[in-house]
């Protein structure tokens, strides 16, 4: 698993820097989102979790960031070309995967969890602020 996590901290650090910087520093929220995001895939499962990481948008007074934003950083790390094309959101992504009989629902649950750590990782390489 080590081996693993430390292939995807560049495409991390990338992610991270594409979607979620700001003027040179990262939302010091993200960095909440992105540690309950692990509990939360094990209390309510991935799907659900990723349900609730869906809305959030910068119209809604409670969030201070847009989560959605979180997830389309963690499709970039797990699948790269289709997060370039833009269409397709992480719970779509995971929607689709559950459907095929061929995967198993469980391995995606893995990579999302690796990613995650990976942005938690890459996130504290840049500067935290409240913005």
């Amino acid at each position: 698993m080590k081996k693993k996590l430390e292939k995807l901290i560049p495409q991390a650090v990338k992610a991270v820097d594409d979607v979620l910087e700001k003027d040179g520093s990262v939302p010091k929220a993200y960095n909440g989102y992105i540690s309950s995001m692990g509990a939360s895939i094990i209390q309510m499962g991935l799907l659900p979790t990723l349900a609730f990481y869906s809305y959030g948008s910068d119209d809604n007074k409670r969030t201070k960031e847009s989560r959605p934003k979180l997830l389309k950083a963690i499709l970039q790390v797990i699948a790269p070309t289709v997060a370039a094309e833009g269409k397709v959101k992480l719970l779509d992504y995971a929607i689709a995967w559950d459907a095929d009989v061929n995967k198993d629902l469980r391995q995606l649950q893995k990579q999302i969890t690796l990613a995650a750590i990976a942005i938690k990782l890459a996130i504290r390489t840049f500067d935290l602020k409240d913005l």
